[in-house]
Order: structure tokens, then C-alpha cells, then sequence
């Protein structure tokens, strides 16, 4: 790493120390970045990469005993019994760094002079996508679930769009926020590289996997299956799960042993509960859910000598928690879209194409003569199998909810006592750390 990069992330982090972005009123000016190269620099950083601790803590994938429960942090011990009061200034102060970070390499892209357009087109659309990708997740944690009747009106996130610090922070609704986080994506796809080779860095399939994802979470079944349907004519590569060491520690490799990942990205530095192997034990219905032949239930989990079960299958090839995008989700996304619209058969394909990747060779018995509800059920089954612990299941879990035929309340046990997360209920919007809400005065999510 060179001394000039060096200064310039020595001055940005210290911005930080305080892990106060929105709120930051400095007058201290950055180093400034004076070429195509120190902008790629400043997108490379790993800070960009690491997402959000709660929205994979709270989901219903797995559980905790008591015991492992007491030696939790705080805030993980929160998000497990989904505690009304959670307020992570981690998760907050994180993703904003990087929107940050995103905004400088935009702003001074327009300062610097010289460099050839296809090098330049590559940078601002990294950092298109990387701003509206860090948007996204932070929606899913501070704001409510997209819905259209009321979208316009409900708060969403705070949409920082410049480096300035001496903006003021405000909310805006719901509706305005996925808006700009489409605006950034579908800018991206536009400028982004389809033979982009680092993982760590997005590319045209990416981009149009996360509008994928991005339409889905809204409800535009249509959109959502055009943009899945746009990636995998770049990518729709499937890992062969038969030609994998399924024994191994961490069986699923990271990068280019990954031929299904489109972009890396991690969960939170802070482990989040259902990454720690230590404590975490698979939902028992979930586990049981997989056939013998699905060679998920050895990729994916570790005996743990006890009748329980810890999950191994992260697609970082360690016990970090994959939170990025791969090519198995926009094949579940297309089906999805499919058989929302009457198209079990263009459905059936999909979850055919990817199922047989992850039977055993001979066992799988193909899709067939089923209903658009029917396959719908399916798809919406094999989301929560195939797409364990990625930190989708969260937002999966939101918008669900909105429909009475999906709709479920998550149940947790300590020590004889019952904690209940319903439909719907507020709890699924996060607080903002109370310090943001002093500083700021913006409103507060409600109670």
C-alpha cells in the first residue's frame, strides 16, 4: 500500500474516530486524492465490505442455550430476543463509512483530469453500487418493510449523496429511499464491466443481481425476474455440491474456488450469533427439512456430537458469514418472479437447474406438473434452505410477512422464558442509535 494511500485513510478514518458520521461537523479538511488510482484505492478498502450484525443475529435459522445466551455481547444478547431497545451503533456507524467512502471517490472524480473511460467508468460505477448496496442494508435494518400503500409516507434511511459533512441529516420515506438505491444500481449496471475477475469488486452481474434482489424486496415480481433473468445471461454458473470435500471443516471456497459468487461481501466484525459454531445450533425443523440425499445437510452443518448441529457452509470459506451475492440466489429469485406470474414451468427450470447441483448424482427427482402456488411454496422453501445465514432471511422474514399465507411469528426460549417476534410487528425496524437521534434530531423509529 503506498504512503499517499495511507494519508488519505489515516484522514478519513480519523473523520470516524468518534464512529460518528451522520453528526460529524469538522472543519478539517481530507487529504485529497489526486488520481484514477488512489479512488480505486479508496474502494478497495476492506471497511467497505462488512455488513450488519443484527439482521443475521434475529433471524429464526438456528438457536442458543441459555447458558451460551448469558456470555453473548450485549447487543448480540438483544438481537437474539429481538430486545425493543436494540441500539447498535456499530450497525449504523458502519455502513455509512463506506457510503462515505463512496461519495468521495464520486465527488473527486469530477476534480480529477486525465485517465482513459473505461478505468474511469469502472470506479464511479463501483461506487454507485457500492452506495446503493450499503443503502439497501441499512434499509432492511432502520427502516420498515417496503409496502406500497404507505411507502410514501413511511421513514426510511438517511440519504448522505454527497461528502459533506455539514449537510444536514434527514430522513426520507421509504419510497424515496429504495428509489435511490435502484438509481444507484441501475447507474452501475451501466457503467460496470461484465469480465469483471475480483469478487471483491462488483461487476454488471452483480449490479443486476442486486436490482434483482432490490425489485424482489419491493414487490416488483416483474422487474425483479427481467434483472435476475439480465445476470444469469452473464453468469449462471452452479457449484456441483458432488464435487465437493463435504467432510471439510469449511467445504465451500472463497473467490475463484467460488464459481457462483458475484460479489464478497461479510457480515458484521462482530460475529454475529448465527455465525459462532461455538454457540449456535441449527433450527432442528430446519436441519430435519433436508433429505438425506441433499448433499446441503453435509455441506452446510457440522455434528456437534449432542444431537445438535452448527452451520459450516458460509460461502467465505471460513466461519465468517457470507452477506454477498451469488448466482444461486438470482436463480431463486427468477423463480420466484416466475411462479408469482403464472409461470411454474420457467420456475420448475430454475429450481430443477439449481437442485440437481446440490443432489446427489441420480438421487434428485425432477420438478414437475406443478401449480404456480405449488412452486411458489417450493421456491419460498428452498430460499431458507439454500440461502441459510447470508443475512437474507431477514428481509425475507419482512416481507413475507405482508402476505397472511407466508406470515409467521418467530419463537425463542431462555430459561423458561418465551420471547415472541409476531408478523409485522415493530420490532423488525431497529432503533437508531439514540446518540444519531441527539445529534441529529431526526425522528426516532416508533414503539
Amino acid at each position: 500500500m503506498n504512503t499517499k494511500y495511507l494519508c488519505i485513510l489515516f484522514f478519513l478514518l480519523n473523520s470516524f474516530a468518534c464512529k460518528k458520521f451522520l453528526e460529524t461537523k469538522s472543519a478539517q479538511r481530507l487529504a485529497t486524492p489526486d488520481n484514477l488510482n488512489d479512488l480505486q484505492l479508496l474502494l478497495d478498502n476492506p471497511i467497505l465490505q462488512v455488513g450488519l450484525n443484527a439482521i443475521n443475529t434475529g433471524t429464526d435459522e438456528y438457536n442458543v442455550l441459555y447458558s451460551n445466551w448469558q456470555s453473548l455481547s450485549d447487543n448480540n444478547k438483544r438481537a437474539y430476543v429481538w430486545d425493543p431497545e436494540l441500539n447498535n451503533s456499530n450497525d449504523w456507524s458502519g455502513p455509512y463509512k463506506g457510503v462515505f467512502y463512496a461519495n468521495t471517490v464520486l465527488f473527486n472524480l469530477e476534480r480529477i483530469r486525465g485517465g482513459d473511460d473505461i478505468t474511469r467508468n469502472n470506479i464511479r460505477g463501483a461506487a454507485l453500487f457500492t452506495r446503493g448496496f450499503l443503502f439497501y442494508f441499512i434499509a432492511q435494518q432502520f427502516a420498515p418493510q417496503y409496502d406500497e400503500a404507505t411507502a410514501g409516507t413511511d421513514l426510511g434511511i438517511v440519504l448522505r449523496l454527497n461528502a459533506d459533512f455539514n449537510e444536514v441529516s434527514v430522513r426520507s420515506t421509504v419510497k424515496q429511499t429504495y428509489q435511490q438505491i435502484i438509481n444507484d444500481l441501475e447507474a452501475a449496471v451501466k457503467l460496470l464491466p461484465e469480465d469483471q475477475l475480483l469478487k471483491s469488486r462488483p461487476g454488471k452481474a452483480a449490479a443486476l443481481a442486486m436490482l434483482a434482489r432490490v425489485y424482489l424486496q419491493t414487490g416488483d415480481f416483474k422487474k425483479a425476474g427481467e434483472n435476475a433473468d439480465a445476470c444469469l445471461k452473464i453468469n449462471n454458473k452452479l457449484i456441483d455440491y458432488n464435487s465437493l470435500a463435504l467432510t471439510a471443516t469449511f467445504p465451500l471456497g472463497l473467490f475463484s474456488k467460488n464459481d457462483e459468487m458475484l460479489f464478497y461481501f461479510k457480515a458484521s466484525t462482530e460475529v454475529p450469533v448465527s455465525g459462532d459454531e461455538t454457540r449456535a445450533r441449527v433450527d432442528s425443523n430446519l436441519y430435519r427439512s433436508y433429505d438425506p440425499n441433499d448433499l446441503r445437510k453435509k455441506a452446510f452443518f457440522k455434528d456437534n456430537g449432542n444431537g445438535t448441529f452448527a452451520f459450516k457452509g458460509s460461502y467465505t470459506g471460513e466461519k465468517t458469514l457470507f452477506n454477498g451475492i451469488a448466482t444461486d440466489e438470482v436463480y431463486l429469485i427468477r423463480a420466484e418472479c416466475n411462479a408469482r406470474m403464472n409461470n411454474a414451468v420457467a420456475a420448475m427450470e430454475d429450481l430443477n437447474a439449481l437442485l440437481q447441483k446440490r443432489w446427489a448424482s441420480g438421487k434428485y427427482a425432477v420438478l414437475s406438473n406443478l401449480s404456480p402456488d405449488q412452486v411458489l411454496q417450493v421456491t419460498l422453501q428452498e430460499r431458507k434452505k439454500e440461502l441459510l445465514c447470508r443475512g437474507i432471511r431477514w428481509s425475507d422474514l419482512k416481507r413475507l410477512n405482508k402476505d397472511n399465507r407466508f406470515a409467521m411469528t418467530l419463537k425463542r426460549e431462555l430459561n423458561g422464558q418465551v420471547y415472541l417476534l409476531p408478523p409485522n410487528d415493530l420490532r423488525y425496524t431497529v432503533l437508531i442509535p439514540t446518540d444519531i437521534i441527539f445529534l441529529t434530531g431526526i425522528p426516532q423509529n416508533p414503539r
